[in-house]
């Protein structure tokens, strides 16, 4: 079994430096990198069992973006949209020094690679997208904004994992255990010792841990990109054959 191996590098925002983390699984003198970016209110989590397989192959790495998992959260809310999330990525793809780029990118990580991937003299050699397009469904936009951003917290974690298990049912089907680590990686623990009328496990809280503002989610996006180079559209299972073969073209 692989074991994902945790780092940070700092990249620079209008407000300043900030901690990006992501984790890395695989040889990490391995030139051939796959770079994995998660949904709007995911984590690099998301992407261990994948690593798995992949990061035999191929050096997996998997970024929390900003206000998600261990990465810093931003001091100002309208910090938090594409054009933020691809700096930060610049910051990271120069740390890894890859020979090789490939961008896996699930959601709104798909998003953030079509924007980089616009952009001239990008390194990234192929691009593969998960569940987006380049067009959002404003519906499934309209659903996601009735939770995103807002400060849940829960008395139990049965109860906190159940929450982030309603909200997630269009991610398909999971074992119970999938469904566990699904959520357990998007939770954080409180606990309130400063309280004499509450014993240490009654008074355990759990919150959502991600921080995309509400504002983010107000409108649908809208990106106008113009791809610097061919874009091959392709399904996940096909990741590790597609990254080793010759790069698309038409």
């Amino acid at each position: 079994m692989l074991t994902a191996r945790l780092h940070t590098v700092q990249w620079l925002s209008p407000h300043g430096l900030h901690k990006l983390a992501y984790r890395e699984w695989g040889d990490p003198d391995n030139p051939h990198v796959l770079l994995c970016v998660h949904g709007l209110t995911r984590s690099s989590a998301d992407f261990e069992t994948m690593a798995q397989e992949l990061g035999k192959n191929l050096r997996v790495v998997a970024a929390d973006m900003p206000g998600r998992g261990t990465s810093d959260w931003l001091p100002d809310a309208a910090l938090y949209g594409v054009p933020t999330y691809v700096s930060a990525c610049v910051a990271l793809v120069a740390r890894l020094n890859a020979g090789t780029l490939d961008w896996f990118g699930t959601s709104m990580g798909g998003l953030i690679g079509m924007a980089y991937a616009s952009l001239p003299n990008n390194p990234i050699r192929k691009l593969i997208l998960n569940d987006v397009g380049p067009s959002l469904n404003f519906s499934a936009l309209q659903r996601i904004g009735d939770y995103v951003g807002k400060p849940f917290e829960f008395q139990t974690l049965q109860e906190a994992r159940q929450y982030i298990r309603t909200i997630s049912q269009p991610f398909g089907p999971h074992t119970e255990s999938q469904w566990n680590e699904l959520c357990d990686s998007v939770l954080l623990e409180k606990t309130d010792i400063g309280n004499p009328t509450m014993t240490q496990r009654s008074a355990r809280r759990f919150k959502t841990c991600q921080n995309p503002p509400p504002c983010c989610m107000k409108q649908p996006c809208g990106l106008h990109l113009t791809p610097s180079r061919p874009t091959h559209w392709w399904c996940a299972e096909n990741i590790l054959i597609f990254c080793q073969n010759r790069p698309w073209r038409k």
